[in-house]
């Protein structure tokens, strides 16, 4: 994952994959933070998400 700034600077770079594997493609923006949905769900009728907050420097 990369971060941005207001004028597209980028001033970070994160592997997520490399904390939590699971992650999927589908992802929104909710209050500030990011929800990801799990590559693995287990079952049809569940879905797993995570919820990734991105503190400002």
């Amino acid at each position: 994952m990369e971060l941005f700034d207001k004028s597209f600077e980028k001033i970070g770079e994160f592997n997520v994959s490399g904390i939590e594997v699971e992650l999927g493609l589908f992802l929104i923006t909710v209050e500030g933070k990011i929800l990801i949905q799990s590559s693995e769900d287990p079952d049809e009728d569940t879905f797993k998400y995570y919820l990734i907050a991105v503190d400002s420097v």
